[in-house]
């Protein structure tokens, strides 16, 4: 399967968090947890047939959408830290945004074994943790 990445990038919070807001402390609930990395990629069929869809446009709302998004989730930005106590460092950091393209179907890599590789080329997180689920 041929994967090109037409670009990477962090998507930021659209406004930063309040500074009272940037440590947030975990429970002792959370403390007995293992960490663990939740990876999302969404997939888009290209709309090839619709001429009228301007796909840099359409990226460009994306992530005008995900940056507004952060905002409102704030810890979703921020890192893990095992130092001082578990916590959330809101540090408005940012998340992953891959722009590629593939020649496959969608549904064949929705509904296909996750393929490691493929994962691998498109983002630089830990792919030991990568489950394809179906919702």
């Amino acid at each position: 399967m041929k994967v090109e990445v037409q670009w990477k990038k962090v998507v930021r919070p659209s406004a930063p968090t309040p500074h009272h807001w940037q440590k947030l402390k975990l429970s002792s609930m959370d403390d007995l947890q293992t960490p663990n990395y939740v990876g999302i990629i969404f997939y888009y069929r290209d709309n090839a047939e619709n001429s009228g869809v301007d796909t840099l446009k359409r990226l460009r709302r994306m992530e005008e959408s995900h940056s507004e998004t952060l905002t409102i989730f704030y810890p979703m930005a921020g890192r893990y830290v095992e130092d001082d106590g578990c916590f959330i460092d809101c540090n408005d950091y940012g998340v992953e945004f891959v722009h590629a393209k593939v020649d496959a179907r969608i549904d064949w890599i929705i509904h296909a074994e996750p393929d490691l590789d493929l994962l691998d080329r498109l983002s630089k997180f830990p792919i030991e943790a990568v489950v394809n689920t179906w919702l």
